[in-house]
């Protein structure tokens, strides 16, 4: 079972238009930059940790995980429609079977903002690129919210 559990929103993505419909909208190039960010943050705060990587089937959300990971101990890495519908009960299973010690789950809103509420008691805010880190202990509880732009300072001030 996984002792944290990650829930990251996308980045910032391209408008939906005639070259791109919702599902397969790239991130923008402030959405790399912004996912670049997160995975220099993300390696401070899961330097040695195992992860599983889970994200929604649209392209801005695999591309975004794909980014924010790049620096991470990534064991199994897979695309999952319950992660665009919003289905709980398929995030509970995998919550309760994944034996890495991180399970990261890139997604969309409202489904990020309900997950944490049905598992912390707590609303949170997802912004484009803003993450949430559950900790599990006796249930979930939250122990950081941060945005791409905090989290890349977090990693910048580690290097200092």
């Amino acid at each position: 079972m996984a002792k944290y559990v990650v829930f990251l929103r996308h980045t910032d993505a391209l408008p939906i238009s005639s070259e791109y419909d919702e599902k397969n909208r790239p991130i923008s190039l402030e959405g790399q930059k912004e996912a670049k960010s997160l995975a220099s943050g993300f390696k401070q705060l899961f330097r040695k940790k195992t992860v599983t990587l889970v994200t929604s089937d649209y392209t801005r959300s695999i591309q975004t995980a794909q980014l924010a990971a790049r620096k991470l101990h990534v064991q199994s890495e897979h695309a999952s429609e319950f992660v665009r519908s919003g289905a709980y009960e398929p995030l509970r299973n995998l919550l309760d079977t994944v034996e890495t010690e991180v399970v990261m789950i890139v997604g969309h809103q409202p489904y990020l903002s309900d997950w944490a509420l049905m598992l912390t008691g707590q609303s949170l805010p997802f912004s484009k690129g803003s993450a949430a880190c559950l900790k599990m202990n006796e249930g979930y509880q939250l122990t950081w919210w941060m945005n791409a732009q905090t989290l890349g300072k977090l990693a910048k001030k580690s290097r200092e």
